[in-house]
């Protein structure tokens, strides 16, 4: 017999969204070493994938590259009240990145900007963390 989904109410989701972002802050450390034993354990190991193609993903990122730099905010993206700015020319791979890595609210993400070149970006991107949003503001790239 299949197991029914539970329906959760508004607060229910707002607390198992706090539950997962301390989960998840608690138990990074914890992962990162776990990490550095398996890669010590196994050297020179090599995903598969990494072998057939090398450069792979970073052919599927930028082949759906949109031709210019967005400027987003991804408000409470931890659960915690933060909220975060950042940029990037594929949003709908870079939410999934940040999804990836436990942000939480990546479906509600706010464009502030499209700009045509990487200095006009990093100059918003520049400008919105002063007045507190958290992110990392790349020179060398922008990514």
């Amino acid at each position: 017999m299949k197991k029914k989904k539970q329906i959760l109410t508004p607060e229910q989701k707002a607390q198992k969204k706090i539950y997962q972002a301390k989960y998840y802050q608690d138990n990074k450390e914890e992962k990162q070493r776990w990490s550095k034993e398996w890669q010590k354990k196994n050297p020179g190991y090599i995903r598969p994938c990494k072998i057939a193609n090398p450069d792979y993903h970073k052919e599927y990122n930028h082949k759906h590259d949109l031709g210019y730099w967005i400027v987003y905010i991804i408000t409470d993206y931890n659960g915690l009240g933060n909220d975060y700015c950042g940029m990037t020319q594929n949003i709908y791979v870079r939410m999934a990145n940040h999804k990836s890595i436990g942000r939480l609210n990546t479906d509600t993400y706010t464009i502030v900007k499209k700009c045509d070149s990487l200095e006009d970006a990093l100059e918003i991107e520049s400008a919105v963390h002063n007045f507190g949003y958290h992110g990392d503001c790349r020179t060398e790239s922008g990514k």
